[in-house]
């Protein structure tokens, strides 16, 4: 699984590198272990709760959630760099997301993201959800984030 992992990177690299057009790829891999996050690892980087974010970047996310669509917004406020990520719609409560993997190159960063659905016979409500992850980097910086989905 680490190989394949570090393949997508690898891969992702050198797409970029080349020159392609990356604003639709995307790269699927299933995850075994639930239980790492390797952005926590990453010492400049953090996942950050709603009710900590500034109210500028609390609006984009709230933006995102009446969209209801996937999408992603960088956007620079008090002295940090936040990468907001919007699944898009979801059927019923008990979906999440989390960014499983980050990868910087200079002003490009590569993140892989992992959903997790709700389990069988799970109690859940039928609403209609759009889960958003929001992770922030030191620093105001202008990034070219490219969005890795693994499902």
């Amino acid at each position: 699984m680490k190989t394949l992992r570090v393949g997508l990177t690898v891969l992702a690299a050198t797409v970029v590198a080349l020159g392609f057009n990356t604003s639709a790829f995307a790269a699927t891999e299933k995850s075994q272990t639930q239980s790492h996050s390797p952005v926590a690892k990453a010492s400049s980087f953090q996942s950050e709760t709603l009710k900590n974010l500034p109210n500028n970047v609390k609006e984009q996310v709230n933006l995102l959630q009446t969209k209801q669509e996937k999408g992603l917004i960088t956007l620079k406020s008090d002295g940090r760099t936040y990468i907001i990520l919007s699944l898009g719609t979801r059927p019923s409560s008990g979906y999440q997301f989390a960014v499983e993997y980050f990868t910087q190159w200079g002003s490009k960063v590569f993140l892989t993201t992992h959903e997790t659905t709700p389990a069988s016979g799970q109690m859940v409500s039928p609403m209609i959800t759009n889960p958003i992850s929001v992770i922030s980097v030191d620093g105001e910086k202008d990034l070219d984030v490219y969005w890795l989905s693994a499902h």
